[in-house]
């Protein structure tokens, strides 16, 4: 979602584009304008799903219903394995929920 949204993609750019897999995450609102700073974000700071500014309902829906999700979070805050594992499968599940309520 980070690259997708901040490429400025379109979700019917999708349509029919060879996928196996998503990473996923969240985001910062915004997209820097420094490329170090987008470097920053992209390899170290990025945000549990549904934590950020990126709508992560909408991409969802546009992906085909076969395609593995893989949650990707580098994440500047310190934090102990076992605790970020908890919070990215917490708020991934919070995520699909919502798309599935929607």
């Amino acid at each position: 979602p980070i690259h997708f949204y901040r490429a400025e993609n379109r979700l019917d750019e999708l349509a029919g584009a060879p996928m196996r897999y998503l990473q996923f995450c969240d985001a910062h609102p915004g997209r820097p304008t420094e490329p170090a700073e987008l470097i920053r974000h992209a390899r170290g700071d990025r945000l549990f799903p549904g934590e950020g500014a990126l709508d992560l309902r909408a991409l969802l829906r546009a992906m085909p219903a076969h395609l593995s999700v893989s949650v990707e979070v580098p994440s500047a805050r310190p934090m102990a394995p076992l605790e970020r594992a908890k919070r990215a499968l917490s708020a991934t599940r919070q995520v699909l929920a919502s798309c599935a309520a929607a």
